[in-house]
């Protein structure tokens, strides 16, 4: 994946870079490669999250203002924005690298369809272009997809 921004393992060598994770995947990469106890793990870097909006076109919609406080017109501009995000289309080869991680993280731990926590621990947490919750929706088609097929994924 020359130039294309790459899961991240937690007991990898790569840098701990905060633009590419956010403080809760930074400190357990630390504490996975301080040899402290951590369940396995990856990350998927903010710059996957960031082509995955641009490549669907969604940028600007995400960059417009949103009013601010509860009126109505805030929650039809999120409602409006979740369906767009729903709607777009992930690169495939970002699906790809997010299932194969998905499958080596099973293999790992001897798990077929292994249960994951998936947690948003944006760059900048909480700002309008990051977010994990599209990695969950993968992971949870993936697994669903597969518990429907009767298959385990494994290769």
């Amino acid at each position: 994946m020359s130039g294309e921004p790459e899961i991240v393992w937690f007991d990898g060598d790569g840098p701990l870079d905060p633009p590419t994770l956010g403080g809760k995947c930074r400190n357990l990469v630390a504490l996975t490669r301080s040899a402290l106890p951590v369940p396995p793990g990856f990350a998927i870097p903010a710059e996957m999250f960031v082509a995955f909006i641009d490549a669907a076109g969604l940028r600007a919609h995400l960059k417009c203002a949103v009013p601010i406080g509860g009126s109505s017109l805030a929650a039809e501009h999120a409602a409006e924005l979740r369906q767009r995000l729903a709607r777009a289309e992930m690169p495939s080869e970002f699906r790809r690298s997010i299932i194969d991680a998905y499958g080596k993280l099973g293999a790992r731990v001897g798990v077929a369809l292994p249960r994951v926590a998936v947690r948003s621990s944006a760059t900048t947490e909480d700002q309008e272009m990051t977010s994990a919750a599209l990695a969950k929706d993968i992971l949870n088609q993936y697994v669903a997809k597969k518990k429907r097929a009767g298959t385990t994924g494994q290769r």
